[in-house]
């Protein structure tokens, strides 16, 4: 069971970095930061939308959407940081 969550995980991790990296090389690394800004933003609203957590819950919305998008931060982040090596 856990061996398919690590892989998607890692999956994801992998995506996310490919992803940013091309970003951050093509417009910067400030615009690079959108993709895991809009992870974050797409799971909050999602997470509210669905009633697993109410609009109160302000600490518990944000907690939960790092947890879930953790893999797509990661790699975003990597990609950044990776980009920055290379000279943008």
């Amino acid at each position: 069971m856990y061996g398919h969550l690590l892989a998607l995980s890692l999956a994801a991790a992998l995506l996310a970095g490919v992803l940013t990296w091309a970003a951050a090389l093509r417009y910067g690394r400030k615009l690079a930061l959108m993709v895991p800004g809009m992870a974050l933003l797409a799971l909050v609203v999602m997470l509210w939308r669905a009633g697993m957590l109410t609009f109160h819950d302000g600490f518990g919305i944000a907690a939960a959407a790092v947890v879930f998008a953790a893999p797509a931060l990661v790699g975003a982040l990597l990609g950044i940081w990776i980009a920055g090596r290379r000279g943008r």
